[in-house]
Formats: C-alpha cells, sequence, structure tokens
C-alpha cells in the first residue's frame, strides 16, 4: 500500500512539474490561454473595475495583456501625461475607441489568423451606434499578447502613439 502511494504521488509531482496536472500546477491553461479568451479576459476585467489602463494599474498587470512594446508605450504615456498634467494620448477608451460610453451587445469573435499572428474582432454598439475594434495579438514569451488595437474610424493604438511622439 505505501508503494502504491509513493507512486501516486511521485506521479503527481512530475504531472505537475511538465504542467500536465491543471489542478497542481500554479495556472492552469484556460480561455485566456487564447486570443478570444485574452480579448476577453481584458473587457471582463474593464466591467468588473479592473481595467489595467486605469487607477494604479501596474506594469505587470498591463503586460499580462499587451506586448512589450505596447505596455512600454502605454506606461511611458502615463509618465508622461503625470508629468506634464495634461491627457495623454489614451484620453479615451482603448478599449471601444471612445471617450463617451453606452456599451450594449458586446461580442467578441473567434481569432483569425493574419500574416504576424491573430486577430479578434470586438463588436458592439456605443448609443445606438455598430462599432468594431480589432485586435492584433501575436505570441511573446509562449502567451498571446496585444500588440495593436484598430478602431472603426481607420485609427490605430500603436499609431496614436507614434503620432503623439511617446517612445519607449
Amino acid at each position: 500500500m505505501k508503494t502504491r502511494l509513493s507512486a501516486f504521488i511521485a506521479t503527481v509531482v512530475l504531472l505537475g512539474l511538465f504542467g500536465l496536472a491543471p489542478g497542481f500546477t500554479a495556472r492552469a491553461f484556460g480561455a485566456e490561454d487564447s486570443p478570444q479568451g485574452l480579448v476577453s479576459e481584458l473587457y471582463q476585467s474593464e466591467k468588473n473595475g479592473k481595467s489595467p489602463f486605469e487607477g494604479k494599474a501596474s506594469r505587470t498587470r498591463l503586460a499580462h495583456f499587451f506586448s512589450k512594446e505596447l505596455t512600454a508605450l502605454i506606461v511611458k504615456d502615463g509618465e508622461l501625461s503625470k508629468k506634464n498634467n495634461e491627457p495623454g494620448v489614451l484620453d479615451f477608451a482603448p478599449l471601444y475607441g471612445a471617450q463617451d460610453l453606452d456599451i450594449k451587445n458586446l461580442a467578441v469573435a473567434k481569432s483569425a489568423a493574419t500574416k504576424g499572428g491573430t486577430s479578434v474582432t470586438v463588436s458592439f454598439t456605443n448609443y445606438g451606434k455598430n462599432q468594431r475594434a480589432k485586435f492584433d495579438l501575436v505570441q511573446e514569451d509562449g502567451p498571446w499578447k496585444i500588440s495593436d488595437i484598430h478602431y472603426a474610424d481607420g485609427s490605430a493604438l500603436l499609431k496614436l502613439f507614434r503620432d503623439a511622439g511617446v517612445k519607449r
């Protein structure tokens, strides 16, 4: 009996080390491991009042969702905004591409392969007008990360930062 218990414990430890036993690992594979899941998680965070864009969002929290480049630009924009006591590039709700919000009918589509990674389109209505935001994602050090957001008006988050002279 002792041998069986020892064998069981050894198996659980090995499975945990190799990430094959979700209940025994620090982070099990979940929906956020897919591009669609990550974007859904970001919107859920926003809905729950834990937006990585607001308040004392840590670089770690931003880095969970965004590529290294986009994380650095968001942080730098916040620093410049605070230093200059002026609104930064992110003077709007970046998930919606708007300042005023009355969001309804939010839907996160399945990801679609692109040349450099994948994209996820989010559709919603804002004040009764149909809108879309397209998220570009890349795999960075394993997990999917948002590398840019394209808005219905043709603008894109990376371009807005670059046009404003925000550098990493």
